[in-house]
């Protein structure tokens, strides 16, 4: 994994999403490939088949997303990934992510946070706050919310109904990340992929 993130930093194409406050939360992505380090992570038994057994259904690579997430990156704000998986062709919700990290995540470096059961609640609405798409906290108050420290070589998988944030990076370090979305291979897309927010 740390020998594909050089290839796939160069080849993919970097967004820059500022969160409330002007911060840069900047994601890097790229097309599915078959071939190269990157198809090998994306590949890996342990991944798909993870992602197999929680959806129930053998499944399909849909999209590949890096979080850099230097020194100083801003926060995440609160979102479910269908709303912007469905604009892109997916038709259904069925589908899950995995975070793969390369660094440590503990939370002040902005580790993954999720509203646990928040899947339960469908698609909820969201707005555009700075220059990412969120949802209102408020929608969440039941819902407890659970930080996800993470230790190199760690995949975290949620759903793409689960809320998630990540707060801003206060560390020297960097904490990098892949993220990788698997749908059924039943739950089609039909339009060119977007990237994931993490």
């Amino acid at each position: 994994m740390q020998a594909a993130w050089p290839a796939f930093c160069q080849t993919g194409r970097a967004l820059t999403l500022p969160d409330a406050r002007g911060r840069p939360v900047e994601l890097i992505l790229t097309r599915p490939s078959t071939s190269g380090q990157l198809a090998t992570l994306t590949a890996h038994p342990r991944l798909v088949g993870t992602a197999a057994a929680l959806l129930g259904e053998p499944v399909e690579l849909h999209q590949v997303v890096a979080s850099p997430k230097p020194p100083g990156a801003g926060r995440v704000e609160w979102h479910q990934e269908y709303r912007s998986l469905r604009a892109y062709g997916l038709q259904r919700p069925d589908a899950l992510l995995a975070m793969v990290l390369l660094d440590p995540a503990p939370p002040a470096a902005g580790c993954l946070q999720v509203a646990v059961g928040s899947h339960r609640l469908g698609l909820l609405p969201h707005r555009l706050h700075g220059g990412q798409e969120v949802t209102d906290e408020a929608q969440l108050a039941d819902r407890p919310r659970r930080l996800l420290p993470a230790s190199p070589g760690d995949a975290l998988f949620f759903h793409a109904l689960t809320a998630h944030a990540s707060d801003p990076n206060t560390t020297t370090r960097p904490r990098r990340a892949m993220v990788v979305c698997y749908r059924p291979a039943s739950n089609l897309s039909t339009q060119p992929t977007r990237p994931a927010q993490g």
